[in-house]
């Protein structure tokens, strides 16, 4: 009984998961535009979990957006910027608590073909699966390279991650990056804001409060009594 039960409880969260990866997919699924000729600079910020790509539409993104996040916890979100080709430009990020942010660039890496349903592609498996993100071929920003870089060139659209983690003893309230974009002589051209809301609740220390994506592959070296069991699930 014990064991029809378990895996009942697995069925539906593979289910769960499914649906939820669907949904999420769907709707930080954001438009393309076209990203050659531009003629001015042109920057939005989305949510870090979006699928976004060199040909997405920047102008959807937004010019102010709100993260919340526990005590004891970061938050991070994702900048895009477009640019003329031969232009130069600067990026510079003030925080009202005077620590600045992690700075990522973020690398688009070639999706040459879909994962199916069982893990192969979908040419070996010879349908199509209508779960993905995009049909490939395509790129995805998806590689953090750490930089410190203010000033940028040589290309028409900068990706980029912000990270900033609150101690346990983090202050409630809202934490405001004004992240302010320039022309190569200096003039403001967008500024956007990015408020990372710190609430009264605390996330506890120690390898379980770790916010894993599934836990299909923890086991007793986790520390759990046994696979499968109630602390698993």
């Amino acid at each position: 009984m014990v064991s029809k039960q378990r895996a009942w409880r697995g069925c539906v969260l593979l289910a769960a998961l499914i649906v939820l990866s669907s949904c999420a997919t769907k709707s930080f699924n954001h438009p393309f535009g076209v990203q050659e000729n531009r003629e001015s600079l042109i920057a939005g910020l989305f949510d870090p979990l979006a699928s976004l790509y060199p040909d997405t539409d920047i102008p959807a993104g937004a010019a102010s957006i709100t993260t919340d996040i526990p005590r004891n916890a970061a938050g991070g979100v994702v900048l895009l910027v477009g640019a003329p080709a031969d232009a130069q430009w600067s990026l510079q990020i003030n925080s009202s608590d005077n620590n600045q942010p992690v700075f990522h660039e973020l690398v688009d890496i070639p999706v040459l073909e879909n994962t199916g349903f069982f893990g192969m592609t979908e040419n070996q498996l010879g349908f199509d699966n209508r779960s993905i993100v995009r049909h490939a071929p395509f790129s995805i920003f998806e590689v953090l390279v750490p930089s410190d870089r203010e000033v940028f060139a040589g290309k028409t659209v900068y990706a980029f991650y912000l990270k900033k983690r609150v101690g346990p003893k983090a202050q409630e309230g809202t934490i405001r990056h004004k992240i302010r974009i320039s022309d190569e002589k200096g003039r403001l051209v967008q500024e956007l804001t990015w408020n990372l809301t710190v609430h009264p609740v605390l996330l506890p220390e120690g390898p379980k409060a770790e916010m894993w994506y599934t836990n299909w592959f923890r086991g007793p070296q986790e520390g759990f009594e046994e696979l499968y069991d109630e602390d698993w699930w």
